[in-house]
């Protein structure tokens, strides 16, 4: 009796289960291989597959006319650019927009690969974008709205970048070009609204807090007066202690914390809208611990020492930052995919 050999075809192959990633990096849409880049027949030209061929695809008088376009982007916002570095040398609550075009180009760079592989599709709707933000520049210039001008880049390189290589690349981009508001000082009637509440916060948690140290403290407005060997002595928690620079610069550097990592998208907006809680609460500690020095080392409660303290607050604000993070990863946790016929019974 000879033994009946079944097809290889008929047994089922029992495949290993695959790993899923924990998180989708993309978040705007999957890549488009190099290869689907479309050729516009009417130009004559094919669009080189992807950012990555882009320069070596174009024709000579493209690439000039690209060069000709940051040339003019240049004289455009010459005067801005000055007027900005300006702020930041000379205002220490600005200080921090050195750093904005690093990260903007950092942020640009953990997703250059995929950008390499994305379909250049040029959209007319970036010529409008583009037109109205040359135009609001001229005009803002003219009428001295300082503020305006300066966000006027944003808004140019928004055009640009949806003119020359459309919408597939808009959905990487628009984070990166849009960090760069930043960078941009606020008016100082706008900066005054933010401030005088921040400043008013701190002083309230200064005034709670100190009592747990062993401090009698007591406030009128922004004014904390507490009581030393020497009798009652004021700390004013002013504008530049409302911590609106330690606020800004956390919430730039939580906005690169969040894009930098495998989460889902909500998951780096709920990063990054901490920030704001956290850092208000730690400028709070800082003028507590400064309350505190002037109890018991007030040598060290002004100056340079004072100054150190606030960077020294970052400390603690990563960590409750990444304990955040922590937190969101361990209570939401993505189920894997259940493979292709898995579910299915036998017939």
């Amino acid at each position: 009796m000879s033994e009946r050999q079944t097809p290889s075809s008929s047994t089922p192959a029992t495949t290993p289960r695959q790993a899923r990633p924990r998180f989708d990096y993309g978040g705007g849409g999957t890549p488009v291989p190099a290869a689907v880049a479309k050729h516009d027949g009417s130009s004559g030209a094919a669009l080189a597959g992807g950012l990555g061929g882009i320069a070596q695809g174009m024709e000579p008088s493209v690439l000039l006319a690209l060069l000709a376009c940051a040339a003019a982007f240049g004289v455009l916002f010459a005067f801005n650019f000055a007027a900005l570095e300006s702020v930041w040398y000379r205002d220490p609550s600005w200080s921090h927009g050195y750093g904005i075009p690093v990260l903007a180009v950092i942020l640009v760079m953990l997703h250059w690969d995929r950008l390499k592989g994305m379909a250049i599709e040029p959209s007319r709707m970036g010529l409008v974008i583009l037109a109205y933000g040359v135009g609001s520049q001229v005009l803002f210039r003219v009428t001295g709205q300082s503020y305006l001008s300066n966000m006027s880049v944003v808004v140019v390189l928004y055009g640009v970048t949806l003119f020359i290589f459309g919408w597939n690349v808009m959905r990487v981009m628009w984070l990166p070009i849009g960090y760069l508001t930043l960078m941009v000082n606020l008016p100082a009637s706008l900066y005054a609204k933010i401030t005088s509440p921040l400043q008013i916060i701190a002083a309230q948690v200064g005034v709670a807090l100190l009592p747990v140290l062993g401090i009698s403290a007591d406030r009128e407005g922004t004014v904390i007066k507490v009581m030393t060997s020497a009798g009652i002595r004021k700390l004013e928690v002013e504008q530049a202690c409302s911590g609106i620079r330690m606020l800004i610069a956390f919430v730039a550097l939580a906005v690169v914390l969040a894009y930098s990592t495998p989460r889902p998208a909500w998951q780096k907006v709920v990063l990054t809208l901490s920030s704001v809680p956290v850092a208000i609460l730690c400028n709070s500690f800082r003028v507590t611990l400064t309350g505190w020095l002037y109890v018991h080392a007030p040598q060290y409660a002004e100056g340079a020492p004072h100054a150190y303290l606030g960077l020294l607050m970052l400390i603690p604000a990563m960590a409750m930052q990444m304990g955040i993070g922590w937190t969101l990863v361990r209570i939401f946790i993505e189920s894997p995919e259940s493979p292709a016929g898995a579910a299915g019974g036998a017939t």
